[in-house]
Formats: structure tokens, sequence, C-alpha cells
């Protein structure tokens, strides 16, 4: 009398390797809206953690309260200027995570970049009226933006776009609010 071993078929295999594979699947499918929050709100965070920074720097440099109908100029509120944003952030001891998008996904390589976060108070003279910072200061007050981050979108092309598509952005307020919105497609930070 034969004894025989018993052994999985190679069907029977098959068909737990496809049920695996399928849940797996599923489970990447559904994590990935999770991930995409997780990174949201590190995004958040370091933003909220630069809002930080930005409040110390403007009690150090006596910065005056922001008064909606009263244009000011970025460093009458005590903000720094473009060119001495460096210098705060090696101040201030921000590290480099926290300066970085977990989500950019741009053309320059993040080695040369300073931040990926984009910096809204200027001097007057680079822009027409309706993007000076004393003009969109004075319109807003503490809710006028000083950082944008437009990372956690898809990329975009605006000639193929609908006009009512809508995209998210992350918004770092005088008032050191973040805030997630979402916001028309071709709109502009001083609507933000």
């Amino acid at each position: 009398m034969k004894l025989y071993k018993a052994a999985f078929s190679l069907i029977e295999i098959l068909l737990v390797v496809a049920t695996i594979s399928l849940l797996a699947a599923i489970i990447f499918a559904a994590m990935g809206p999770a991930r995409e929050g997780a990174r949201q709100r590190v995004c958040a965070s370091n933003l909220h953690q630069i809002g930080q920074a930005l409040s110390m720097y403007m009690v150090d440099y006596d910065g005056a309260e922001a008064v909606q109908g009263v244009p000011m100029q970025y460093w009458q509120v005590g903000l720094p200027s473009p060119a001495a944003v460096p210098r705060f952030l090696s101040a201030y001891r921000l590290s480099r995570p926290v300066l970085l998008c977990p989500d950019y996904h741009g053309n320059t390589p993040v080695d040369r970049l300073m931040m990926t976060y984009s910096w809204v108070p200027d001097a007057d003279e680079h822009y027409s009226s309706r993007y000076k910072f004393s003009n969109i200061l004075s319109l807003r007050g503490g809710d006028a933006p000083l950082l944008t981050d437009e990372e956690h979108n898809p990329p975009l092309n605006l000639q193929k776009e609908p006009r009512w598509t809508l995209k998210r952005v992350m918004v770092l307020r005088l008032n050191q609010q973040v805030q997630i919105n979402q916001v028309p497609l071709r709109s502009t930070f001083e609507t933000w």
C-alpha cells in the first residue's frame, strides 16, 4: 500500500496567490487617501511651526498689530524681507524638514530650494496694486496670507482644465492660523 504525502496542487497555490494579491491591491487603494491626509497634517504642522517662529520674530523686531483698513508695509508688521528670510530661518533654528512640504513634486530639486512654501510679503514696488502686500494687509488685517502651499494637488494643466476646477491650498495667515482651502484653479494668493 502506497502512502501519498498531502500537498497543495498548482491550482490551489495560484488561487491563494491571486487572493492575497487582490487583498493587497484593495488595501493599497484604501490607504492612498490616508497617506495623503497624513502628508497634509505634516504640512500643516510645518506651517504652524514656521508661524510660531514668525510670531517670535515679529515680537523681537517690534512689529505693530495689523489693522484692517490701514495700509502697512511688511517691515511695519515686523516681518522679514524676502532677502532676510534665510537669516530668519537660521536665527530661529527651523530644521530642514520643517521647511519642505512632504508632498512637493516641483521641477526644481529639493536640495536647491531653501523651502517649498511660497513667501507672500514683499516690497510693494514689485507688484501691481492688486498684489501689493500693503493692500492685502489693509483689506484683510490679521487674516492676510504669509505662506502658501499648493503642493497637495496633482499636476494640473490650466489650458485643459475647466474653469470650475478647484485646487487645495494651505495658507499660513498673519494671525498664525493654518487653513486648508478649496479655491478656484485660476485664483491667486491675494484672494485665499
